[in-house]
C-alpha cells in the first residue's frame, strides 16, 4: 500500500477508534492510551496524526458533519418538495444515529458538559440554516402556512428532533427513535400545513419509517 494511502487508512482507524471510546466513556474519561488501543495503533502513530484529545474529538465531530451533510445533499438531489425534504432529512439523520457509532459519538461530544469550546461549530448550526432554507421554500411552494415565522420554525424543528433523539436514547437506547420521530412529525404537520393542503401533506410523517428514507435519491 502506498505511504499516503497507509496514512489515510491509519487516520481513519484513529478517528473511528476515537468515536468508539468517546461514545463508551465520554470525553472527560477518554485517554489517549484507550484511543490507541481501540484504533489498533501505537501512541506514536496516533500523535503523528493528532496532537491532543481535543483534536481527536473535533475530528469525530467533523467526520459526522460530513456524513450528515451528505444525507442532506442526497435528499435535496431527489426532486422532492421542500416539506418532504425536511421530513426525509430528519429521518436520514435519525437512521444515521441508530446505525453509526460515529454519529452517536459526535452527538455525545457536542452535548456533554466539558471544557471544550464545541458550541461555536456544532452541526446544529448548519442544520438550522438548511431548515430555514427549506422552510422558506415550503412557504413559497404553499406546503407551509405563509404566516409561519421561518427562523422560529427552523429552530423548533431542530430542537424538537434533538429532544426526541435525546429522550429515545435515554429511555430506549434509540430502539424506538423512528417511531418517536414519526409521532413528532404527526403532531407538527397539522400546525404548519395550510388546511386546504392537509390531504396532500399530512401523510409525510409516515416516510420516517420507510427503509433507507434518508439515503434514496
Amino acid at each position: 500500500m502506498p505511504q499516503q494511502a497507509r496514512a489515510q487508512a491509519t487516520r481513519k482507524s484513529i478517528v473511528e477508534g476515537s468515536a468508539k471510546v468517546f461514545l463508551d466513556v465520554g470525553y472527560a474519561r477518554t485517554t489517549i492510551a484507550q484511543v490507541a488501543a481501540a484504533s489498533g495503533v501505537t501512541k506514536g502513530a496516533l500523535y503523528f496524526h493528532f496532537d491532543s484529545k481535543e483534536a481527536l474529538a473535533r475530528a469525530v465531530i467533523e467526520e459526522n458533519l460530513s456524513a450528515t451533510t451528505a444525507i442532506g445533499l442526497r435528499v435535496l438531489s431527489g426532486g422532492y418538495s421542500a416539506l418532504e425534504s425536511l421530513v426525509r432529512i430528519s429521518a436520514g439523520i435519525a437512521s444515521e444515529l441508530i446505525e453509526e457509532p460515529m454519529t452517536r459519538a459526535a452527538v455525545r461530544l457536542t452535548m456533554e458538559d466539558s471544557d471544550l469550546q464545541f458550541r461555536e461549530d456544532v452541526p446544529y448550526v448548519e442544520w438550522i440554516k438548511t431548515c430555514e432554507t427549506l422552510v422558506q421554500r415550503a412557504v413559497d411552494e404553499g406546503s407551509v402556512r405563509d404566516d409561519i415565522d421561518v427562523q422560529t420554525l427552523a429552530r423548533f424543528l431542530v430542537s424538537a428532533h434533538t429532544g426526541v433523539d435525546t429522550v429515545s436514547g435515554i429511555v430506549a437506547d434509540r430502539e424506538d427513535l423512528l417511531q418517536r420521530l414519526q409521532e413528532m412529525w404527526t403532531m407538527v404537520l397539522p400546525g404548519i400545513v395550510p388546511p386546504d393542503k392537509h390531504v396532500q401533506y399530512l401523510g409525510l410523517a409516515h416516510l420516517v419509517r420507510q427503509p433507507e428514507v434518508g439515503t434514496q435519491a
